[in-house]
C-alpha cells in the first residue's frame, strides 16, 4: 500500500514544485556570494542578451511573467548593487530604459560557467536523446498549462 508520499511523489504538479524549489535554491546559493539573486540574474542577463535594444521595466514584466511591483523592486536592487542603470529616454524623460553596467559584463562569464554546472548536473546520467526528449515533455506540460 502507498503511503501518502509515495502519492505525491507521482503528482506532477508536486513533483515540478518539488524541482522547482531545489533548483531556486541551488540558484540562490551558487551566486550568493555576488549579493544577486536568481531572478535578479535573470534581468541582468536578459538585458545583457538584448543590449541592442531599449529595455524598460514593461519588458522585464513581461519576460519573467511578474508583477510591476516585483520588477521595480529587482530593477530597484540591482541598480542599487551596480549591476544595471537606468537611463531617461532622449524623447520623454518619464520613460527610463535599463542597461547593464561594466560590472554586469564582468560577471557574465562567471555566471554562464556556474549555470552550465547547474544544467549538466541537472541533466547528470542522461544521454542526450534523453535530455531533449525531456525538454520537449517539459516544453509541452508547460504549454498545456499555459493554454488551459
Amino acid at each position: 500500500m502507498e503511503d501518502a508520499k509515495e502519492k505525491r511523489m507521482k503528482d506532477a504538479g508536486y513533483l515540478i514544485s518539488l524541482i522547482k524549489k531545489e533548483l531556486d535554491q541551488r540558484k540562490n546559493n551558487d551566486i550568493k556570494e555576488f549579493n544577486i539573486t536568481h531572478q535578479q540574474l535573470h534581468v541582468v542577463m536578459y538585458l545583457i542578451h538584448h543590449n541592442e535594444e531599449k529595455i524598460f521595466q514593461k519588458d522585464i514584466e513581461s519576460e519573467m511573467q511578474i508583477s510591476a511591483a516585483t520588477a521595480s523592486g529587482i530593477i530597484a536592487r540591482l541598480e542599487s548593487n551596480g549591476f544595471i542603470k537606468r537611463t531617461p529616454l532622449e524623447t520623454d524623460s518619464r520613460y527610463k530604459y535599463l542597461t547593464p553596467t561594466k560590472k554586469a559584463y564582468e560577471f557574465k562569464d562567471i555566471i554562464i560557467s556556474r549555470c552550465r554546472k547547474s544544467e549538466e548536473a541537472i541533466f547528470a546520467g542522461f544521454k542526450d536523446e534523453e535530455k531533449n526528449m525531456v525538454l520537449s515533455y517539459l516544453e509541452r506540460i508547460y504549454n498545456n498549462i499555459k493554454e488551459n
